[in-house]
């Protein structure tokens, strides 16, 4: 990404302590291969894009907190599918 080129919605406003955070699992991530679990969060799953071993950053909830959020912005038909109930 060139410097002329970016703009506000290319950054994460985040707190220092939570840019801490961050910056700690993101390296750990890149140092081990292993990608951070989202699911010790809460989520139903780790990541929405890749895979358990460090590819990529895109689909981890540290690369882009607020795309990891959208991707749970459920319908009540969609949890009831989850849940395993059929509507009719």
């Amino acid at each position: 990404m060139k410097l002329e080129t970016q703009t506000i919605e290319d950054f994460q406003p985040l707190h220092r302590n939570a840019n801490l955070i961050k910056r700690g699992h993101c390296k750990s991530c890149k140092e081990n291969g292993i990608r951070f679990d989202a699911r010790i969060l809460g989520f139903f799953v780790g990541w929405t894009k890749g895979k358990k071993e460090y590819e990529s950053c895109v689909g981890c909830y540290w690369y882009d907190i607020e795309d990891f959020h959208k991707h749970f912005i459920f319908n009540d038909n969609i949890i009831d599918q989850i849940r395993g109930i059929t509507i009719s």
